[in-house]
């Protein structure tokens, strides 16, 4: 086994014809591109933080932003097809040395102050196995560990070059880049098929919580009535007395569970809205829980379905009753006092069942993805150290 760098993991060993390497071995650094800006909007493709870091596979597709840049700028800070790019800066650790690498050429195309340029000095690392090989779980580890942070996480050229990671023989490059190409092409189609899923979704919640379109069987007229009339909101509590590692009841926050509890501060179905913070992100419950003191939760009355109101949540501008200047806040009062369009209760239960149907299928369609996502991931890790071998 030869070697031109110093392995992540000592001990560590190789199939044969694999080798050891460093990303400085293979890319030679540079800085972006800066300018004011008046310049970006127009001009040529420009990639920046956020086309490298949402994309290991960056195509002309991913690149939206534009900038004005001289004939020097455009030769000094060039993106070619098979270059690397790394987000250089970031709030967090986590998010410093993000990789992309370029597959396909962009005219003219430069990239951001926000990332480094990583421009192939050979080709022994073809660059459909780079984009993978380049965001391997082991070389993160390492480009944080590297990483400096002030006021902000940093990253630069010295010390992305001395990551390692094993390098295979081109073929077994090209069939593991496959591999791995083939699983991402149907999470994307699950993504699109997700995608889409929510905007019928979108649209039937568009016309059937607002009368526009009737399910058969129904016709008697709609009421506008104001929240009060179909739900009380309550405020939440505490949880500092009530939370037990392993409780029984979900403790609730508007971002979701957040702890648990044997006691639960109301136990029948409701819909949550966050108080402060969060404030647009409704919830649904039917289980026994305890709600924090940043989330209302909701008694809701007689005649009225609680899923058919969270559908009804999910449509309201919350942001548009913000009550705060810093933190964005609700009143009680305020959703109470909203008025909307209401069906009688036995429509209201027949609209819940085709909704959530719908929401069945995207939610399949969504743990389907994730095992696909976590297949990816595990195959990634099996096959970039060649501890699973392709045929």
């Amino acid at each position: 086994m030869t070697k031109d760098a110093s392995p992540q993991v000592e001990g560590d060993e190789l199939p044969e014809g694999w080798r050891w390497t460093s990303i400085g071995t293979h890319y030679a650094f540079k800085n972006g591109l800066n300018k004011a800006k008046r310049f970006f909007g127009q001009g040529t493709p420009i990639i920046n933080y956020m086309d490298v870091y949402g994309n290991q596979r960056l195509t002309a597709a991913d690149v939206r932003g534009k900038v004005t840049v001289t004939n020097d700028e455009a030769d000094a800070y060039s993106a070619s097809q098979g270059d690397a790019f790394f987000t250089r800066t970031s709030e967090t650790m986590s998010e410093i040395g993000y990789s992309a690498v370029l597959l396909e050429p962009i005219q003219r195309a430069v990239f951001s102050g926000f990332v480094l340029r990583g421009r192939p000095r050979n080709n022994e690392l073809l660059p459909e196995y780079a984009a993978y090989a380049l965001r391997a779980r082991e070389v993160r580890k390492q480009i944080e560990s590297r990483a400096t942070y002030t006021t902000r996480a940093l990253t630069n050229g010295g010390s992305l070059s001395e990551c390692t990671f094993p390098l295979p023989p081109e073929p077994e490059q090209k069939r593991i880049a496959q591999a791995l190409s083939d699983i991402g092409d149907l999470i994307a189609s699950l993504d699109a098929l997700i995608a889409k899923k929510r905007d019928i979704k979108q649209g039937a919640m568009q016309q059937l919580l607002t009368g526009k379109r009737r399910l058969p069987g129904f016709s008697r007229e709609w009421g506008t009535v104001p929240f009060r009339r179909t739900l009380h909101v309550r405020h939440g509590k505490s949880q500092k007395e009530v939370e037990v590692e392993g409780g029984k009841y979900p403790i609730l926050a508007t971002g979701g569970e957040i702890g648990r509890s044997n006691t639960p501060l109301y136990d029948k179905p409701s819909v949550l809205i966050g108080r402060k913070g969060t404030i647009d992100r409704p919830q649904y419950v039917e289980i026994p829980f305890w709600s924090v003191d940043t989330l209302f939760y909701t008694e809701i009355l007689p005649g009225y379905n609680p899923k058919y109101i969270y559908y009804t949540f999910q449509r309201i501008d919350w942001r548009g009753y913000n009550e705060a200047s810093g933190v964005p806040s609700l009143n009680s009062k305020t959703i109470e006092g909203i008025e909307v369009e209401m069906p009688d209760e036995t429509e209201q239960v027949a609209i819940v069942g085709v909704l959530d149907m719908m929401e069945s299928e995207i939610a399949a369609a969504e743990a389907k993805r994730s095992k696909l996502a976590m297949l990816r991931q595990g195959m990634m890790q099996q096959l970039l150290t060649g501890r699973i071998r392709l045929v």
